[in-house]
């Protein structure tokens, strides 16, 4: 994902996404917006949901918006055009017009970029964990959820507490544990 400076003549789609999950792109990328790279899994995303304005639709006030992030499109010029063999022809995808994610968009998307927020906060963790050895593992994982935390601007509240990022980091710890293969089966493998 890139940041770009000339928003002014780009199309933006607008997702609702967790407080806390916008605390963390706003402090990675310097901003609510996110240009996402044409092979990336969230453009992929996207470009797959994206629909044609409903007629009810209300257009947001430009600017960053409360509670949502901005997903820039490419511009108008670039859309692709796209063979449908159930149509048996080439359809030109012209982001003027579909340009809007419904309610399942939404969702696949914010929960695309939740994936990519715990997986950094857990690679982020092992790398703490790691580092920090000779600490007791309590204070260690306290440390650590903190250190997290302070690096990328989230406050602990009622959107999320320590205790949520603790038992995520214990879970996610017991998955691995239980899915590890002793090394004389790795060595058959």
């Amino acid at each position: 994902m890139t940041k770009r400076k000339d928003i002014d003549d780009q199309i933006l789609v607008y997702i609702k996404v967790h407080p806390v999950l916008r605390d963390f792109i706003i402090s990675s990328m310097g901003s609510d917006l996110i240009v996402p790279d044409d092979k990336s899994p969230l453009w992929v995303a996207v470009k797959t949901h994206l629909r044609e304005i409903p007629n009810d639709y209300k257009p947001h006030a430009i600017g960053p918006v409360a509670g949502s992030i901005r997903i820039a499109l490419p511009p108008v010029k670039n859309g692709e055009a796209l063979y449908n063999a159930a149509a048996g022809a080439t359809i030109m995808y012209n982001y003027l017009y579909r340009n809007y994610l419904d309610k399942k968009g939404q969702v696949v998307v914010a929960d695309l970029l939740m994936k990519s927020f715990k997986d950094k906060y857990r690679s982020f963790m092992a790398g703490y964990l790691a580092s920090h050895p000779n600490m007791r593992e309590i204070s260690q994982i306290k440390d650590g959820i903190n250190e997290f935390c302070r690096i990328f601007c989230i406050n602990m509240d009622d959107k999320i507490t320590y205790e949520m990022l603790r038992k995520d980091w214990y879970r996610f710890r017991t998955r691995e544990s239980a899915s590890d293969v002793c090394d004389e089966v790795k060595e058959n493998i």
